[in-house]
């Protein structure tokens, strides 16, 4: 992959994130609804990161999506209601998403690599 291709998919990742935890914060609180399509809309770039960057950027976009959102939960902390706890079950679900995802693409990556390399050693042996 050409780095100008890297740079241009962390640039759209991290856009991406940016936007949608801006626009998490900028959402009045009552509107749960919303909330809960922009959280939904941040498995995009996780899904993206893990395709293209393996369990390394899968986790590194959960880990930054969930620095993002300190900040918001701490400010909406309701002593450990059931939305506060479901908030950290989905946080959970995050990293668990990520991590499955990483080594899933990793480990297809492995295989198509000993595929090609299969695949060159039969064509040198014939």
């Amino acid at each position: 992959m050409s780095r100008s291709i890297h740079w241009k998919r962390l640039i759209l990742i991290f856009v991406m994130i940016v936007a949608l935890t801006g626009l998490n914060y900028m959402t009045y609180y009552g509107l749960g609804y919303e909330h809960a399509f922009y959280r939904i809309l941040l498995y995009i770039p996780l899904v993206l990161g893990g395709f293209w960057f393996g369990i390394r950027g899968a986790v590194t976009i959960a880990m930054g999506t969930i620095v993002l959102f300190v900040p918001y939960s701490k400010a909406h902390w309701h002593g450990f209601s059931l939305e506060d706890f479901h908030e950290i079950l989905e946080g959970c679900l995050y990293v668990a998403i990520s991590i499955i995802l990483g080594v899933l693409v990793e480990r297809e990556r492995k295989k198509h690599r000993a595929l090609v390399e299969t695949e060159s050693l039969a064509a040198v042996g014939r």
